[in-house]
């Protein structure tokens, strides 16, 4: 990929959306997508995502180098006009949780894109991001990895303008570590209110991932709520490990059918606090989708005694908990990070539960990155 990295230089109260129509007259031979950001971003193809993978293009020393993916597109496109959106948030780049402990950090987001396409008749064409792919507003009022996700469904995106140029220079890689992916749903074990007559529901299982709603709304209604990975002793709801990390997340609903998922945040939860709800909700409507890097299991256990496996399964769940891209300290708190007692400690356990070798040869290649002479890490 060449670096030509575009921006939105227009003031919106939304994520933006990056468009660009390709118009196909001739029959394709192959069609090349290629994308990476400054931030997170989702790539759709006339509104149908390219991808089913999540927080690209992946964590990285952002001052150094960032990944970027492939995904070949061949099948994707249409004759005539083909629309290629691109949606983009803070990720681990922007965050302003970054800038206390002197991370990569980046004031704003950033997109570069290539497509390449080869036709039947030999001919070859090549599309970049530039000043002519259009902005758009979108149904994400917010969204940050730490702090939760706000959308508001309601929303009919619309154009507000061209995307601008930005001189920027950064070492652009192939993706080197494993994508992440929506494993394992969780369906919710109890809903009960505490001695405070807080609304909580109970997924019966601590991980990492996103709860998904399906509700059938009225328009203007909010759903919103906190996670939460124990409760208090006397049972009732427990924020203060998440430290300065909101974890917030609010849906407004349209009218129908109305699926409620974040795109750009994740948190480690076992329960939720209901903030508001709508009209029509309840318990069968609610999944927690556990969220982690893909990694192939090498390794199962299983004995006489039921205290011992359930620690087994503790540690698989622990483990998938904190692979999310880097091995994190935590899942759920405003660090998430990949310091490296945590990793070291258990890295031979991991090792021998899931195949781990693409997943820390991308991460220890981000740490040789960030090290001084005198061995230390930034």
């Amino acid at each position: 990929m060449k670096n030509n990295w575009i921006k939105n230089n227009i003031k919106i109260d939304t994520l933006p959306e990056f468009r660009k129509v390709v118009s196909i007259k001739k029959r394709i031979k192959k069609a090349t997508l290629f994308v990476t950001c400054i931030g997170l971003y989702d790539a759709y193809i006339n509104g149908k995502p390219v991808t089913n993978s999540m927080f690209k293009p992946g964590y990285t020393n952002y001052y150094k180098r960032v990944q970027y993916q492939t995904y070949d597109v061949t099948n994707r496109l249409v004759s005539g006009n083909n629309i290629f959106s691109f949606l983009l948030a803070k990720g681990w780049a922007s965050s302003e949780h970054f800038s206390w402990c002197k991370h990569p950090y980046y004031d704003d987001t950033y997109l570069n894109v290539e497509i390449r396409i080869e036709y039947q008749d030999k001919t070859k064409e090549i599309i970049y991001s530039d000043d002519s792919f259009d902005v758009y507003t979108s149904k994400i009022i917010s969204s940050e990895i730490y702090d939760g996700e706000e959308q508001d469904l309601r929303i009919i995106p619309k154009y507000v303008g061209k995307a601008s140029k930005f001189d920027f220079k950064i070492r652009m890689v192939k993706q080197e570590g494993e994508e992440v992916i929506e494993d394992e749903i969780i369906y919710p074990r109890n809903i009960f209110t505490t001695p405070k007559n807080e609304l909580m529901i109970d997924f019966g299982q601590n991980f990492t991932g996103n709860i998904v709603f399906e509700i059938d709304g009225k328009e203007g209604e909010i759903l919103s709520f906190l996670p939460a990975e124990v409760l208090t002793k006397e049972g009732n709801f427990y924020f203060d490990n998440y430290r300065d990390a909101k974890s917030y997340f609010k849906y407004t609903l349209k009218n129908g059918k109305n699926i409620l998922r974040p795109l750009f945040s994740f948190q480690g939860l076992r329960y939720i606090k209901l903030v508001d709800i709508p009209s029509n909700f309840n318990i069968s409507c609610v999944k927690g989708h556990v969220i982690h890097s893909r990694l192939e299991r090498t390794c199962y256990f299983d004995c006489g005694n039921e205290k011992i496996n359930q620690l087994y399964h503790n540690i698989i769940y622990g483990q998938l908990s904190n692979y999310l891209d880097i091995p994190t300290d935590c899942p759920q708190r405003d660090e998430r990070l990949g310091w490296l007692g945590d990793a070291q400690v258990f890295v031979r356990t991991a090792s021998i539960n899931f195949n781990v070798k693409k997943f820390f040869k991308k991460w220890l290649h981000d740490l040789n990155l960030g090290q001084h002479e005198d061995g230390s890490v930034e």
